[in-house]
């Protein structure tokens, strides 16, 4: 695939595109014109002359047999898209906040990426910041919310802290896939219902997943040592959590659907066939506490149904199947 990539680019852009692979650096990197695409194979390390171009406006890296885990500091300046991705990534440096010029910034499938630096903010001209698959992200820089610009977020991780939590989503046109993650962490359910997630009308696919372990979550929030105050804590956390997710009310253009350790015992009536009438995929998974399913028999186009950790589903009954549905799942394969 990234053979097909140079080629492409080099095709379109001629003299103006630069391959560096492993032992032939070129000194020509650092003259790079403006408005040139320079590709990387197969390097091991950064090397010094990389790191002395100023006017590439499109820096992809590829580098598949590579240990690259940071990047060097004051890099790329005038750059309109960094690509990262499947790199061994670790960290970006805090001077990342200054590229003003940065509209796109890959790093997809980077697993060992633990955080994006605090002046991501400042990127405001990013219209893409792919994160998806960066599987030891734990957390989001803080204001993400001020991206205006901001169309691509795979992925975003709810946090305790100010300016990490979900209302950040609120102002943000996000396109696309969406995957909320550490929905525990929204304290107040009415946050969850000002992200006006149905009103954003250009998200096909959409992801809601609460902590790793639903039992650790109960436990989390039933501490008090008096069993009374224990049984308060456990239904707070459960109308909580189903306040939640009855507020993340997606369009009716979605497409796909994940609902993930969904710690509540029922599930919203949004998810019916006139409300998601182009819904194809639906994965519930590891809702443990749910004793019934919701009534996915009557979505119109649904091709692709997968249950997995419903320990407490008690019958599959005929609200299942939807009462009024004369032919239920009519497209399941």
């Amino acid at each position: 695939m990234h053979d097909i990539i140079h080629d492409l680019a080099a095709c379109v852009m001629g003299d103006e595109f630069i391959v560096m692979k492993l032992g032939h650096a070129s000194n020509s990197l650092a003259q790079a014109p403006h408005s040139s695409l320079v590709g990387c194979s197969e390097l091991p390390l950064f090397p010094d002359t990389l790191c002395e171009v100023k006017n590439a406006r499109t820096l992809m890296m590829f580098f598949p047999k590579g240990d690259i885990r940071e990047v060097p500091p004051q890099m790329f300046s005038n750059s309109r898209y960094l690509d990262f991705s499947h790199t061994r990534l670790r960290t970006l440096p805090s001077s990342t906040g200054s590229l003003y010029n940065l509209q796109t910034l890959s790093l997809f499938e980077c697993y060992n990426l633990l955080e994006l630096p605090k002046s991501t903010r400042c990127l405001l001209s990013l219209r893409h910041l792919n994160i998806k698959g960066c599987e030891s992200l734990t957390h989001m820089p803080t204001r993400v919310g001020e991206l205006r610009n901001l169309q691509t977020l795979p992925m975003f991780i709810v946090g305790n802290g100010v300016g990490e939590s979900i209302k950040e989503l609120q102002c943000l046109n996000i396109r696309g896939e969406l995957d909320i993650k550490n929905l525990e962490n929204v304290n107040n359910a009415i946050d969850a219902l000002v992200t006006n997630l149905k009103e954003k009308q250009n998200i096909y696919s959409l992801g809601l997943s609460w902590g790793n372990n639903v039992e650790d979550l109960q436990e989390k929030h039933s501490r008090p040592l008096w069993p009374s105050r224990q049984q308060h804590h456990h239904a707070e956390f459960t109308r909580n959590s189903e306040d939640i997710l009855a507020y993340l009310n997606p369009n009716s253009n979605v497409k796909r659907l994940s609902i993930t350790r969904y710690p509540g015992i029922a599930f919203p009536n949004w998810i019916r066939g006139d409300a998601l009438p182009n819904l194809t995929t639906v994965k519930l998974i590891k809702c443990a506490r749910r004793k019934q399913l919701p009534s996915l028999g009557e979505l119109p186009c649904l091709k692709f149904l997968y249950l997995n950790g419903l320990h407490m589903t008690q019958k599959i009954g005929i609200e299942f199947y939807g009462k009024d549905t004369t032919v239920p799942f009519p497209t399941l394969k």
